[in-house]
């Protein structure tokens, strides 16, 4: 059932044999309490938590659309929290449906990745609501790198290479998703197996990595920029998003580990067929969490700051001196003050949510911006050489290792004007080259 699940012999060795049940299905186990079985026990308790998460989240994701003055930030907020029912939905019908298992899981980091993407995006707006400033903001900074002897990143490029990290887990995830789908469907993925000779062990390596280096970058991010973002809880607002992150992470790495054991506990018992431990406990421990993060979320990204009768100038205190940038919900009109946006029921945000436009022009923007990292970071290295001014001599941020340099320079010296173009709401951003 793997890539050849014959007993013939080549040259070398035996070739690799998925000893996966297929297809994985429930099979009759002994009760676990009263007459019930852990498929059904497991049914109830996921299906409950699964259905407050979703309850809970929902309420939040209504708060901000029927109080959308803000829609900028609000609809970031509002697809970073659809990361929670995503989870818990998905894991649900996996845990009906064990044979889907392999075909939805993947999925549900589609969804993580976008989550991610947005989170960066929602920083980014935090740190100022107008693209032309943030792009001053950047050029002004000054970053030592790790490695010595390496000369100093300046803000836009290091801004860039942030942007590039998190946005291609997006793209990673989606095609490892697809991957897995297809190699699913022609028996040589094998979820339980971690042989070379199967797709699962290669794309576990590629997800991974991907992962890793987007939340690397996402935490990179916070750490330099943490003072700068003080005034919209950012330290709550990640560990929201993080902790999700890390438990499913865990769980996933826990389980791999456990399936390569020679005596792997991982094996169906009297009352847990294979079902059971391979899918339903892993997936169960899903939905639990996703509770008291759907109540948390309620917190972190509260609705709170933008309501207006809370005052605008809580909804964007790191803007100072900018311009307001609350733009109506449709586009290219003047900045509205003393109403929300949304519509009746905010049925304009529920439609603005669906949109993919904002995440795909992110994407293509990172791979603009990839293809001319390189020309670009060696020309900024040159002037920094020739100019001979290192991180001294500036003002330091909050960030003990972010410099501000004692004279700001504009993002065309960095050849950096447009690092984003302003984003109208409900229309795709703007992203220039």
């Amino acid at each position: 059932m793997g890539l050849i699940s014959h007993h013939h012999h080549d040259n070398s060795s035996q070739k690799a044999v998925c000893n996966m049940p297929r297809p994985l299905r429930e099979t009759p186990t002994d009760p676990v309490v009263g007459g019930l079985s852990f498929y059904h026990l497991n049914m109830a308790v996921a299906g409950a938590c699964a259905a407050f998460s979703c309850i809970s989240i929902f309420a939040l994701m209504v708060r901000h659309a029927t109080h959308l003055s803000n829609p900028n930030e609000q609809l970031k907020i509002m697809r970073i929290c659809a990361v929670i029912p995503a989870y818990a939905i998905l894991s649900f019908v996996a845990i009906a449906a064990p044979a889907a298992f392999a075909y939805v899981n993947p999925w549900i980091d589609v969804f993580q990745a976008v989550a991610l993407g947005d989170f960066f995006l929602l920083m980014s707006e935090y740190i100022t609501p107008d693209a032309k400033h943030r792009d001053l903001f950047l050029s002004a900074l000054v970053i030592p790198q790790k490695k010595k002897g390496r000369a100093p990143l300046d803000g836009v490029s290091w801004y860039r290479k942030r942007w590039i990290a998190i946005f291609q887990y997006v793209v990673v995830s989606l095609l490892v998703a697809v991957v897995t789908d297809i190699t699913e469907g022609a028996n040589v993925y094998c979820l339980e197996s971690s042989d070379r000779h199967f797709a699962h062990l290669w794309l576990n390596i590629i997800h991974t990595v991907s992962l890793v280096v987007a939340v690397v970058s996402v935490l990179g991010f916070y750490q330099v920029l943490k003072g700068e973002l003080a005034s919209h809880r950012p330290l709550a607002k990640l560990l929201a998003f993080k902790l999700i992150v890390s438990i499913t992470f865990l769980i996933h790495i826990i389980y791999w580990i456990l399936s390569d054991l020679s005596s792997s506990p991982l094996s169906p018992t009297a009352k847990m067929n294979y079902a059971d431990i391979r899918v339903g406990v892993p997936l169960l421990v899903v939905c639990i969490t996703m509770v008291p993060f759907s109540i948390f979320f309620h917190w972190a990204y509260s609705v709170t700051p933008y309501l207006i009768t809370s005052g605008w100038d809580a909804v964007s205190p790191a803007a100072d001196g900018v311009a307001d940038g609350r733009q109506k919900l449709g586009g290219g009109g003047a900045p509205r003050h003393g109403s929300y946006q949304g519509g009746r029921l905010g049925y304009r945000a529920w439609l603005a949510l669906l949109n993919p436009s904002e995440i795909i022009q992110a994407v293509l923007f990172a791979f603009k911006m990839a293809a001319k990292t390189e020309e670009r970071e060696g020309i900024a290295m040159g002037r920094t050489g020739r100019g001979g001014s290192g991180p001294s001599g500036g003002r330091r941020t909050h960030d003990a290792n972010v410099v501000y340099q004692g004279q700001s320079r504009t993002a065309g010296d960095h050849g950096a004007a447009g690092v984003q173009q302003g984003y109208r709401h409900s229309e795709a951003p703007r992203y220039q080259n």
